[in-house]
């Protein structure tokens, strides 16, 4: 890829990580029981995903495995440990996403500290950002002022939500201005047209 560096994962002898976000091993020499020897040729490691119920969030990770033992990492940690001095070791220093993407791991969107530096720049991005603008966004502007029109002709938020692919809960906060309030509105609701969330 152009413009990509890699820096060797401090720890982790046989393992690299890359300013674009990519985890790749190195060539080594393994030996075997039998006094005899091989070559491992190093390559980009495939990246799997790992998810929490708890914490709704879904993460990349990548395994590394070394003098017979494996270690599952997220691909953030493990570019921060390369290229921001994070101490893998130490569960107090976290590594985070600029733009709350935790599938975008290049270097630009990687940051490192403590889960109060974590809380304070999410509650600063979140002041921020808005509507589509959001990484996660399901709904464009456009799709909000279909769902208003529809909420205006009393349509159920359940069957305006199965439209959009999204949750009857999310129709419910554009209808009482709790989210997307910077999209023009441009109708009154009816409180019964507010309240059909069933």
């Amino acid at each position: 890829m152009n413009g990509e560096e890699w820096r060797r994962i401090p720890g982790w002898k046989h393992y690299e990580a890359s300013n674009l976000g990519r985890v790749r091993s190195l060539d080594r020499v393994t030996g075997s029981g039998y006094g005899s020897s091989r070559t491992v040729r190093g390559r980009v490691l495939k990246q799997t995903v790992r998810t929490s119920r708890k914490r709704a969030a879904a993460w990349p990770v990548v395994a590394l495995t070394e003098d017979g033992m494996q270690k599952k990492f997220p691909i953030g940690r493990l570019i921060a440990a390369a290229w921001l001095g994070l101490d893998l070791s130490d569960r107090n220093q976290l590594a985070f996403h600029i733009s709350g993407d935790p599938f975008d791991n290049c270097l630009d969107n990687i940051a490192v500290g403590t889960a109060q530096d974590v809380a304070d720049h999410v509650a600063r991005r979140d002041a921020t950002s808005h509507g589509e603008d959001r990484y996660n966004a399901v709904l464009s502007r456009h799709d909000v002022r279909t769902i208003i029109d529809l909420l205006a002709e009393g349509v159920w938020h359940k069957d305006i939500a199965s439209r959009f692919g999204c949750h009857a809960g999310t129709i419910g906060r554009i209808a009482r201005r709790e989210t997307w309030r910077d999209v023009e509105y441009g109708h009154r609701f009816s409180r019964d047209a507010v309240c059909r969330d069933r």
